[in-house]
């Protein structure tokens, strides 16, 4: 039996119920994060769609980055028109392919007798908002505040 329990925090929690008593560890852990001390302790501020090591995993190879820029310049490609542009075997593009559909960076559609692959960017833009704004957001402050400061020279 599935519930959702949500902490002092306001943060979900999915809890497994076994005959309405929470394990000891899940018991434990409850406690803690309910205390008012503890409130933030585990309570995660952003949730991904899916496991993003499968994505981290995918892009880890070449061969599946080129797949990916390949559906990024041609989307809706077939594995035959994929297979021209590697140099490896078809079952290797699939097994590639396959990857890619797992980490949710590849979406299919069959039309007729054809397997289309299409390029899903979601995963990307979840990965960049969670790891690569919040680096880049003190570079543009800097450079916005180099700005000001330049400006305000000229001003002079």
């Amino acid at each position: 039996m599935h519930a959702i329990t949500t902490l002092a925090s306001g943060c979900a929690l999915p809890i497994l119920h076994k005959h309405r008593q929470f394990s000891y560890p899940l018991r434990i852990f409850l406690n803690f994060a309910r205390s008012p001390k503890n409130r933030f302790a585990y309570c995660p501020s952003f949730t991904y769609s899916q496991p993003v090591d499968k994505v981290f995993k995918a892009l880890a190879d070449p061969s599946r980055r080129k797949l990916l820029d390949q559906l990024h310049a041609n989307n809706g490609q077939t594995l035959s028109e994929l297979c021209e542009h590697l140099d490896m075997s078809r079952q290797a593009v699939t097994k590639h392919l396959a990857l890619l559909e797992a980490a949710n960076l590849v979406a299919t559609v069959w039309r007729g007798r054809e397997k289309l692959h299409y390029l899903n960017p979601v995963p990307l833009q979840e990965i960049y908002d969670r790891w690569i704004i919040k680096y880049e957001r003190h570079r543009l402050h800097a450079l916005s505040e180099l700005k000001r400061r330049l400006e305000r020279g000229k001003d002079k």
